[in-house]
């Protein structure tokens, strides 16, 4: 009796969920892969691998790869070898500089170094110095001279603050005039200007809009307003002698132009001297507005009054002298002045007022504030 063959033992699910699953596709699909089998590749690429014919990215991309193949040998080679000083290590000299190797090797790599603050933080926010010397004309005992000076600088401050006071009046004049009855007669006149035109208007377009209708936009072409062949010849004519005429023209003035040379080179020189002298101007001005205070809030700076003392009023000392002005007050606009703070008005102190409340008690009426 012929034996059996033993079946082969099945392999286990959880085994079987390990080898490949032809169905599932892989995750990353291999792509461009050069195949080793000269058949599969083309007739071209066949030819210049049997010839070992090269372009220069593969020439190239040879040389690299050999000298990366020399240095990895290199490597290899000096990986666990020891370096070789050629010299006595324990010696004086040679202690005394493996030490201070040592000693910078710290310094650059393990000594912590302070984070250095920004440079905007050392810059100052104005040119402007902290004490301003004020002028010679403000001593206790000034030069005539002086004196005279700085009263002329405080007259034409004043002077100026004049005319700015005089030009708002004039402007608030008319508006100050006029009365409230005058104000709503003059709104109403306004508001009611065109009303009378709108409706003329209207009914002058509806009549256009009517006309409009009847005319075609373009008129009909008749046979008897079609041009003559002679006509057209003698417009293109007419055409050619304008155009020959302006061309004369235009030589006429480049020629004159051509005489005048040095006179239009005057020209320009003025030009570019007028140019400097503004651009000059302008740098001067940006030069000088480096020293005012800019704008930080919703206030403008107002320069304070000039610190100085009639001729009435000078003393020949500084026992009878006259204190003007306050320490406190000078450095507060000299912040302001510096943009380190911003221009700031007194605030107002408003007393606020209550209404007494009044309630009802069980056992008597009561009002209290």
């Amino acid at each position: 009796v012929p034996k059996r063959r033993r079946k082969e033992p099945k392999p286990l699910r959880c085994h079987g969920n390990l080898h490949v699953n032809t169905d599932v596709k892989p995750a990353v699909i291999p792509r461009n892969i050069k195949s080793n089998n000269i058949k599969k590749l083309s007739e071209r690429r066949r030819i210049k691998l049997e010839q070992n014919i090269l372009n220069s990215r593969e020439r190239e991309g040879k040389v690299h790869r050999k000298k990366a193949a020399e240095v990895a040998k290199i490597r290899r080679i000096t990986r666990n070898k020891l370096p070789n000083t050629g010299y006595d290590l324990w010696a004086e000299d040679n202690v005394n500089s493996s030490v201070k190797e040592v000693a910078e090797y710290h310094e650059k790599y393990t000594k912590k170094t302070k984070p250095k603050a920004p440079q905007r933080l050392r810059a100052k926010p104005s040119v402007v110095p902290a004490i301003e010397v004020s002028h010679p004309g403000a001593s206790y005992n000034p030069a005539f001279d002086d004196h005279q000076e700085l009263l002329k600088i405080a007259n034409e401050v004043e002077i100026k603050k004049l005319k700015e006071e005089s030009k708002l009046e004039e402007r608030l004049a008319p508006m100050q005039k006029m009365s409230w009855n005058e104000i709503e007669q003059s709104w109403i006149q306004e508001m009611s200007l065109g009303l009378d035109g709108e409706e003329e208007e209207e009914e002058e377009d509806g009549s256009d809009s009517e006309d409009a209708d009847d005319l075609t936009t373009n008129p009909p072409v008749r046979r008897e307003n079609k041009k003559t062949e002679k006509q057209r010849k003698k417009e293109k004519l007419k055409l050619e002698k304008e155009k020959k005429l302006q061309e004369i023209k235009m030589k006429k003035i480049k020629d004159s132009q051509r005489l005048r040379l040095k006179s239009i080179k005057k020209e320009v020189n003025e030009i570019v001297k007028q140019r400097e002298a503004k651009a000059s101007r302008k740098a001067e001005k940006r030069k000088a507005a480096i020293a005012n205070p800019k704008k930080l809030g919703k206030l403008k700076f107002e320069t304070p009054d000039l610190e100085l003392q009639l001729s009435d009023e000078l003393k020949g000392s500084l026992r009878l002298l006259k204190p003007e002005g306050h320490l406190l007050v000078d450095r507060f606009k000299s912040f302001q002045k510096r943009n380190i703070i911003e221009p700031r008005k007194r605030a107002k102190h408003i007393k606020w007022t209550y209404k007494p409340k009044s309630y009802e008690k069980k056992d008597h009426r009561a009002i209290k504030a």
